[in-house]
Parts: structure tokens; sequence; C-alpha cells
């Protein structure tokens, strides 16, 4: 309500437009998040917030848009990334399994809570400045074999059990997967920037 607010006290200033779109896509509003995007666009064709996707993902890399990175970089610490290749269809799937995994009982979704020793799964007691905020989460990453979290396992809900969450795990690899490879492409950009060989940061 406050983005919302500014947006309409201040609407020529684009990064409230992002910021607000930032918003709407943490609500699971994509297609207001995309008008958002689309007003900061208009107020500034050239703003350095927006790196374009298309540009990023060719083959090879042009200087434009390696600057364009480079400059929302070192002006802004942010940018938002513009038709970024990841297919609708599988975002409107991730989105769908998140509802569907969020609509269960508090019960359910406890069967794959976090534990102390587990960082991944469902939690619903996150602290905000030491107080209890409102949000839900499920975390998931890879099994990680260290010995500072020798129990880090991914944990899946039973998809059995409800026509809604069937292929949710598949779903999220899938998503996860296609993120984890636009972030290695503008890691290894960012690399180019910093004058180190791209896959430096690999790692």
């Amino acid at each position: 309500e406050a983005l919302e607010a500014a947006a309409r006290q201040d609407p020529n200033a684009p990064v409230i437009w992002l910021a607000l779109a930032d918003a709407r896509l943490r609500t699971g509003d994509a297609a207001q998040a995309a008008g958002a995007v689309d007003q900061a666009t208009r107020l500034a064709p050239q703003s350095p917030m927006v790196v374009r996707g298309r540009a990023m993902f060719a083959r090879r890399m042009g200087e434009t848009a390696r600057q364009a990175l480079d400059r929302a970089c070192r002006e802004w610490g942010f940018f938002y990334l513009q038709g970024h290749a990841i297919e609708s269809q599988l975002v409107d799937r991730m989105h769908a399994a998140m509802h569907a995994f969020f609509a269960q009982t508090a019960t359910q979704k406890r069967q794959v809570e976090r534990t102390a020793h587990n960082p991944w799964g469902f939690y619903d007691r996150e602290l905000t400045k030491n107080a209890r905020d409102w949000k839900e989460i499920f975390d998931v990453g890879p099994d990680i074999r260290t010995d500072g979290l020798p129990c880090a396992r991914a944990q899946w809900p039973d998809e059995t059990g409800s026509a809604r969450l069937r292929g949710f795990r598949d779903t999220l690899m899938a998503f996860s997967t296609a993120c984890e490879r636009i972030a290695l492409h503008v890691l290894r950009a960012i690399s180019a920037n910093l004058g180190m060989p791209e896959r430096h940061l690999d790692d």
C-alpha cells in the first residue's frame, strides 16, 4: 500500500515502479508486476535498473548488454532482468505448485518442516527484527554433505494425496534448473565486467 501510494504521488519515478513490481511478485501477482515493469521502462527506456534479458542470453553477449549490466550493478546495486527466457508455462506451473503447497493444512505442511539440522523444508516461525512475522516459507536446495550441515536434505510433500500437488517436485526442480542456468549466465557476465575470466566465480 505504501508503494502504491508513492507511485500515485510520484508516478514518474521508475525506481518506485520497479519496487512495486518486486512487491507484487512477492504476493504472486505476476500480471501486475509485469505492468509495473512496463511502466518503469516507459518512463526510463535507458534505465540502468532494467536489463533486457534477450540481449543478455544471446550466444555471445554484446558489449551494449554487458555495459547495461555493469551500469546497473555500479549505479544501483540491483537490476530487474526483463525477458529472462524462462518459459511462461513453467512460471505458471511454479505459481500453481506453490499455491497448492501453501493451501494445505498446517499439519500437512509440517510433515516436511525444517529442523535445526536440516535447513530445507517448510517453516512458519521466521523472525524479523526478533519478532515473529507472518510469512510461511518452503526452502529447497541440494543435499549438502559437509561437517557444518551433515543433515541438509531436500524434503518433499506427499503428492499422492492431492491432485493439486501432483508433479510438485518435478516442477520445482525444473524451475530451479532454469533459474540456475540464468544465474550462472549473469554471474559470468558480472565476472567479465570485473576483469576476470567468465567462469572465475562459478564455484
